[in-house]
């Protein structure tokens, strides 16, 4: 079987509702008081969570948390570093291309400015709008979330998981130094494009909340702008979809669909990336997912055919694509 059914797994700690409640509570105040916004800052919360909620109290299960969150620790250290000079290796810019490619997509206008069309600007926002800003926060939140949950309820899925998402962020790494690419808001500073209006800052003027959009406001002025294609902001959730397709209810492959198909969304209709850019991401979250399916598959002795690898995610993406 390519996805091993829950009841596999190492048995993790049962989790009191108000325990989690309560926790939650407390990681609120730590990322808007002591600890960085950014990544780091969920490791850490990952970390922290591993300890609190492990079934095993010993110093042996202690240090293998702490080695399991530092590896992490030490990717995204990498990742950053790397993310941040990615423009600066010599590579074209993609700008032309890629707006030739949306209008193309849209039969002449691109999406980017089809879909901000549904939007008053001249308007104040209505209250709806901050949902765009929070699903385009949440990319790294629920990526971290999911990690920290599974980690103290589900080791062999936390694997399985983990190794996805940071593979996937390693081949998003490779996609922003091998085809820099200018957004939809950037082309439109440059003149390329009609004007794109900006749509998170106007979303989170609905709240009038600075130290909410300070806390889900981390790497837009730090990181690299151009560091588009492929978007991970569409690939962590079609990651979501597909790995947890085959083995969840009908409820919550909805919930993932809808996540999947809304940031897909937010991410156009705020001018933060072009339609390809976030095709380029579902398909990377596809191919990894598949490639790791089928490695998984190899290592347990099975030979699985590729139409059966390939049939779940496809048709968990297709749901996203519809909606």
């Amino acid at each position: 079987m390519v996805n091993p059914p829950e009841s596999t797994a190492a048995p993790g700690r049962s989790l009191s509702p108000w325990l989690v409640v309560g926790w939650v509570g407390v990681v609120l105040v730590l990322l808007l008081t002591v600890l960085d916004h950014g990544p780091v800052g969920l490791t850490v919360v990952g970390l922290l969570t591993g300890l609190l909620f492990t079934r095993d109290p010993s110093v042996a299960s202690a240090l293998r948390v702490t080695r399991d969150w530092l590896g992490m620790l030490l990717f995204l250290a990498f990742y950053g570093n790397s993310f941040a000079v990615a423009d600066t290796m010599g590579m074209p810019v993609q700008e032309r291309s890629v707006i030739a490619i949306d209008e193309f997509l849209g039969f002449g206008e691109s999406w980017v400015h089809r879909t901000q069309r549904l939007i008053n600007w001249n308007a104040d926002p209505a209250w709806w709008e901050v949902l765009f800003p929070l699903f385009y926060a949440s990319h790294f939140l629920v990526s971290f979330a999911t990690l920290a949950t599974l980690y103290v309820s589900n080791r062999s899925r936390w694997k399985q998981y983990m190794i996805r998402w940071v593979t996937l962020s390693f081949v998003g790494l490779v996609g922003y130094v091998t085809m820099p690419t200018v957004p939809p808001w950037m082309a439109s500073e440059n003149g390329t494009v009609a004007f794109v209006h900006e749509g998170n800052p106007r979303g989170w003027s609905v709240v009038d909340g600075q130290a909410i959009s300070e806390l889900f406001t981390f790497g837009r002025d730090a990181l690299n702008p151009i560091a588009a294609m492929p978007s991970l902001h569409a690939a962590y959730p079609m990651l979501l979809l597909v790995l947890f397709w085959p083995t969840r209810g009908y409820v919550m492959r909805a919930v993932l669909v809808v996540y999947c198909a809304f940031m897909a969304l937010t991410l156009v209709i705020t001018g933060q990336h072009w339609l390809i850019d976030v095709f380029a991401g579902w398909a990377c979250a596809i191919a990894v997912h598949t490639f790791f399916n089928w490695r998984e598959a190899s290592k347990q002795g099975e030979t699985v055919p590729s139409s059966q690898l390939i049939r779940p995610a496809a048709r968990a993406a297709s749901s996203a694509a519809v909606t």
